[in-house]
């Protein structure tokens, strides 16, 4: 597995005030300091965040969208790809496909930092 757009999906989420806090629980600075949200939490709070984020061109939040998927682990992520590409037809498909044909080839997990 290519570690980078992990790496990149964990640094946004950083910076919208999102951090990893053991496998599959994470933190945000939104809610109060001993909450834990679940990866499925993360997935719908922020993945269409991501996809629209106005300092990223449509392929740059593809590519962040789909490194929160090798991170999160979660199904909700696929849900709001599919959604943005129902609503921007500037979303590159090829881009998408060839990220999805890739991962069946990549059995490992993203691995908590």
């Amino acid at each position: 597995m290519d570690h980078k757009p992990v790496e990149e999906a964990r640094r946004w989420l950083a910076e919208q005030g999102v951090a990893q806090a053991g496998d599959g629980a994470w933190t945000s600075d939104q809610g109060t300091a001993d909450e834990l949200l679940a990866s499925n939490d993360v997935a719908h709070a922020w993945t269409r965040a991501a996809l629209e984020d106005p300092d990223l061109d449509a392929d740059a939040g593809l590519r962040l969208a789909l490194g929160l998927l090798d991170l999160l682990d979660d199904y909700w992520v696929t849900c709001e790809i599919r959604f943005a590409m129902a609503d921007a037809h500037d979303l590159n498909a090829g881009l998408l496909w060839e990220a999805y044909r890739r991962r069946p080839m990549c059995p490992e997990r993203a691995l908590p930092s």
